[in-house]
């Protein structure tokens, strides 16, 4: 992702999201059942969020509304619990170099 798509995803997810105790939520919530985005994931699988058309992992947008970076490399888990989206739980490698 480049930096310019990176910068408007972040201002996009300021205006959809905020972050509380570890869960993305949507500040409107409309007629959704719960503002927590995307809360029913079976164990293992990643939460994901739609944003105007694209998917995107929800904890690589709440590791980005933090650091303002979206990684590319995927994001590994303290605790291994990939439900456990609390920043500090959240670590992302650099990606191994090309030779």
């Amino acid at each position: 992702m480049d930096k310019k798509e990176q910068d408007w995803l972040f201002d996009k997810c300021l205006d959809l999201f905020y972050y509380k105790d570890g869960n993305l939520l949507w500040k409107n919530k409309g007629s959704r059942r719960s503002n927590v985005v995307n809360p029913d994931t079976k164990w293992g699988k990643q939460r994901q969020v739609n944003i105007e058309g694209k998917t995107y992992s929800v904890s690589k947008i709440i590791y980005l509304m933090h650091h303002r970076i979206y990684p590319s490399s995927p994001i590994c888990y303290i605790d291994r619990d990939n439900k456990n989206t609390r920043i500090e739980n959240m670590v992302v490698y650099p990606e191994p170099p090309i030779y």
